[in-house]
Formats: C-alpha cells, sequence, structure tokens
C-alpha cells in the first residue's frame, strides 16, 4: 500500500465515531471562526433581491405564454382546417349536393379556438398583473430604488398584446363569412353594386 492517504476503510471508521452536528431546520449551522452574522447574512437574501427576482421571472413567464400562444394557435387553425376537409369531403361523398361544412361543424373548431385564445389571453393578463404588483413593490423594498420606468400612456398597445390571441378564432369566422359569400356568388353582386 502506498502512503498517498487514509484508506476508505480508515475514512468510514472516523465519520461513524464522530458525533453529528447538525442545525435545527431553518438554522444555519456554526462553522468554526466565522462569525454567526455574516454567515446569515450571506445566505439570506434581501427582500429587494427576491422582488427583482419574481419580477424577472414574471416577465420571462409572460413572454413564454405569449410565445406559446402565438404558435399554438396558428398550427392548431392550421391542423382544424385539414380536419374540415376531411369531414367536408366524407360528406360530400355522401351528398354530393353539399357546397360547403355544415356551419354546426365549422363552429366547432372555432369554438376550440376560442377556448385556446381565451385560456392563454387569461394566463398573460394574471402574469401581467403579477408582474405589475412586483414591479409596484420594488421600490418599496429597496434602500436606493431606481425603479421601473413608467408604463407606456398606449393603453391600445397593450390590449392588442393581451388580446392577440383573439385574432385567430376571428380570422376563422371572417374566413367562414368569405366562403359562404363566395359559394352564393355574393363577390359578384357586391362587384355589379360597385361597377354600377
Amino acid at each position: 500500500m502506498s502512503d498517498e492517504g487514509p484508506s476508505l476503510t480508515n475514512l468510514l471508521a472516523q465519520d461513524d465515531d464522530a458525533p453529528e452536528e447538525k442545525a435545527p431546520r431553518g438554522e444555519v449551522p456554526p462553522q468554526p471562526g466565522v462569525p454567526i452574522e455574516d454567515i446569515a447574512r450571506t445566505r439570506t437574501r434581501s427582500n429587494e433581491e427576491i422582488i427583482r427576482e419574481e419580477l424577472r421571472a414574471a416577465g420571462v413567464s409572460y413572454l413564454n405564454v405569449w410565445r406559446t400562444g402565438v404558435a399554438l394557435l396558428p398550427t392548431l387553425l392550421i391542423a382544424i382546417s385539414f380536419l374540415r376537409r376531411e369531414v367536408f369531403e366524407q360528406m360530400a361523398k355522401a351528398d354530393p349536393a353539399l357546397k360547403l361544412l355544415p356551419l354546426d361543424r365549422y363552429l366547432l373548431g372555432t369554438a376550440l379556438l376560442f377556448v385556446v385564445a381565451y385560456i392563454f389571453a387569461n394566463l398573460s393578463v394574471h402574469l401581467a398583473n403579477r408582474w405589475r404588483w412586483y414591479a409596484e413593490e420594488l421600490p418599496k423594498a429597496c434602500a436606493n430604488p431606481i425603479g421601473i420606468p413608467p408604463n407606456s400612456p398606449n393603453r391600445i398597445a397593450g390590449l392588442l398584446f393581451r388580446e392577440v390571441f383573439y385574432v385567430f378564432p376571428a380570422f376563422d369566422i371572417f374566413a367562414r363569412f368569405v366562403l359562404e359569400a363566395e359559394v352564393r356568388g355574393l363577390w359578384e353582386h357586391v362587384g355589379k353594386m360597385i361597377g354600377a
């Protein structure tokens, strides 16, 4: 054996013989040579740090929800369109006079889009309110507050940013109206009215 250090059995024996010193839960264990106040100060975070971390997390969560919703809704709209086409083709085989998917079947997909848009819009509103609350709490917790820049006075931009999810179900309804108008020949009628 070489003299590189203590063997594993010696280390295990020493650990078994040594009394375990564990601090009660929530307390900092004593460390030799370091005042307990310094240990507590390094292990606890100030209210400012906690609020800044929560503010950052709420902002990141808000953007992730927004990004996911804006990516999911068009994907869902495309999938519903393919499903509608398949259902229409099956129904058209049974009834050759059918020109469009019946409105009740069409509105099932639109209802699904509205439900998903509602969920994402409410999540984004909740996270925006959470961010706003932490932004208001931050100056109260800071000893030397810098604060958060004021919100833009343009409330319409904030509303559009939160309600953008409803664009996809609205587009779906608009597409149905366009299809109805084309099947019924309303575009030619409108063209004659404008050209006359």
